[in-house]
């Protein structure tokens, strides 16, 4: 065996029973678990009626939960909805439903609820980061206490708590750590198994269902050890070239329902095509002293922060990696040469995958730069260009958490060093897990997590005794900010199970955005979230052109979010008077639902 870094089969790891192993993996669940329940204080309180994180994307999320059990009780397909953008559909295979966590959310939904089961996964795919980062850091040669400490860190790290917020898939990341931990056994071991590749294999499939953009990331990572990797494997994997044929085939079948899908389904043509690449990434040089207010963001507290213009969690792991890298640059001497080269490969992958987070071009603050990224020769690649390049701070973080581990294992040996006594080395033990401990939730608590209520739809039987499709008020127009209310009616739709001929599924078919885009009943319905309407102008196109829209698309409901609307007196007003006679009007506290009677 290549003795580049320590593993597990060395002198720490022997000794250990299997009942003693078993503790190891309860006691690092737990405390994980704990940790997770912390870090979503006090919205955790609110686990059976309510779900952890902000409007928005929750939504979609609590819809995803929605369709997929429809799916699997044979009521439709799985990767195409006629419900959403009607008569055009949205094709999901683009859409993430992040299978995994959403077929086991549905099973649960109806026992325990949609919310309860829906925080389940959450929190689960959670631990489950901290717990593969653990295996992946005891992978590499940490001890047991470095790498709890690493597992720790890296599903506290800024990145993943922003994700807590509403981006259920992005926090299962657990599948890249559990496939660089046999990756890694690939590259150090020759000849090994084939069963070992199609394991490998399996795990990035596991991700692919997940979150397609990790999968990438899996592989870009996979190509990065090639060559920093201490055993220098490129060769032996040239030389085993059959077996990862093999293994490429495996993988294909394994994510072939998917890719079918997305290649040949309907809408395949214009689904992904508006996919972003171009936002602006801002690297907040002020951040490394004082960090700017972030709302419920706040108790993230000082780091270094490269981070986009977004609330998406483009973050460094905090000045918990800052704090790492300061113990590695004192005690570089003192350290085993193994975990020196480790230290090293784990500070390679995090600057590089840092810089790539950042997008095409740099952005200063509010000043844009002509400077180019690596990021826009990467998204001329094929596959690479429909993904977040923020979301490469999850491998910054990934890696930043192995920097954490070597460093408190770093420190741990101050007190191993010489003729320590076994009280001494206790201490020394301790000190590092407190300490660690303590830096960690400095740099990741979140005092104010909240979670949202899922809405109640008192008229749900209304509108499914009227038929037809639905029209909601304000519409979601593509390219424009968008209201609470065009972000909670996907959910709302989910349990009318009615068609509605706007969406808010996150790839929208370019067909779809000119309909919305060329509609001036679109535009000015939109424009009343405004206090001053800027499509006022278009107000008697609006009139005229109402009645028709709602017959060309079979409209027979129009449901009304006063909280999404400036003046919703006004707007009631004018639906009132527009629509007619013909058409019933239902109060349900804010919201209007109008009918059309028969």
């Amino acid at each position: 065996m290549h003795q580049g870094v320590a593993h597990p089969g060395t002198r720490r790891a022997t000794g250990v029973g299997p009942l003693s192993r078993g503790w190891v993996w309860a006691l690092a669940t737990l405390t994980y678990a704990v940790a997770a329940v912390a870090l979503t204080y006090p919205g955790v309180l609110s686990f059976s009626h309510a779900a952890l994180g902000l409007p928005g994307d929750l939504y979609q999320n609590l819809w995803n939960v929605l369709w997929v059990r429809g799916w699997l009780t044979g009521h439709h397909a799985l990767y195409f909805t006629p419900l959403e953008y009607y008569p055009t559909g949205a094709n999901l295979a683009w859409e993430t439903l992040s299978l995994p966590g959403t077929v086991v959310a549905a099973l649960l939904s109806r026992p325990i609820g949609l919310a309860a089961a829906y925080n389940s996964v959450l929190l689960a795919y959670w631990v489950a980061d901290g717990l593969a980062l653990y295996v992946f850091a005891r992978t590499v040669g940490l001890p047991r206490v470095s790498a709890w400490l690493a597992g720790l860190a890296f599903m506290a790290s800024p990145y993943f708590v922003g994700q807590m917020m509403g981006h259920l898939h992005l926090v299962g990341a657990f599948g890249v750590p559990l496939f660089l931990s046999v990756l890694w056994k690939l590259y150090e071991r020759p000849r090994v198994s084939v069963g070992r590749y199609l394991v490998l294999v399996g795990l990035l499939a596991l991700t692919t269902y997940v979150v397609q953009d990790y999968a990438v990331y899996a592989i870009a990572v996979a190509v990065l050890l090639l060559f920093l990797h201490p055993a220098r494997p490129w060769r032996r994997v040239l030389a085993e070239w059959w077996r990862w044929i093999v293994a490429i085939v495996a993988y294909a079948a394994m994510v072939a329902p998917m890719a079918y899908a997305m290649l040949f389904g309907p809408l395949a043509v214009h689904a992904g095509a508006v996919t972003p690449v171009s936002t602006p990434w801002v690297v907040n040089l002020e951040g490394l002293v004082q960090p700017e207010p972030w709302g419920l963001f706040v108790g993230l507290a000082a780091r270094w922060r490269l981070a986009p213009d977004l609330l998406d969690g483009g973050f460094f792991p905090g000045f918990v990696l800052w704090a790492a890298v300061v113990v590695l640059l004192l005690t570089k001497r003192r350290l085993d040469p193994r975990y020196r080269r480790l230290a090293r490969l784990a500070a390679i992958a995090t600057g590089l995958f840092a810089v790539l987070s950042l997008g095409p071009v740099l952005h200063v603050g509010d000043v844009t730069t002509a400077i180019p990224l690596p990021e826009r020769v990467l998204a001329a690649l094929p596959v690479w260009q429909d993904t977040w390049p923020v979301r490469l701070a999850m491998l910054t973080a990934l890696f930043g958490a192995i920097l954490v581990g070597v460093a408190a294992h770093a420190v741990r040996t101050r007190w191993e060093d010489g003729e320590a006594e076994g009280a001494e080395r206790a201490r020394g033990r301790r000190i590092v897990v407190v300490a660690g401990v303590l830096l960690i939730a400095a740099a990741s608590w979140s005092a104010t997590f909240r979670a949202t209520a899922v809405p109640a739809v008192p008229y749900a039987r209304v509108v499914r005794e009227a038929g037809g499709t639905v029209l909601y008020v304000p519409p979601m127009l593509p390219n424009t900010r968008m209201g609470y209310g065009s972000a909670e009616y996907i959910y709302v739709e989910a349990v009318l199970n009615r068609p509605t001929p706007e969406g808010y599924v996150s790839r929208i078919p370019v067909s779809t955005v000119r309909r919305l885009n060329a509609s001036p009943v679109l535009a000015y319905l939109w424009g009343l979230q405004f206090r001053h309407n800027h499509a006022a102008p278009l107000a008697g196109a609006a009139s005229s052109g109402l009645s028709p829209y709602l017959k060309r698309y079979h409209v027979h409901s129009v449901v009304f979010l006063a909280q999404g609307v400036a003046r919703p007196a006004h707007a009631v007003a004018w639906l009132r008077h527009h629509l007619g006679r013909a058409w019933q009007m239902r109060r349900y506290g804010t919201t209007r639902v109008f009918t059309r009677q028969s």
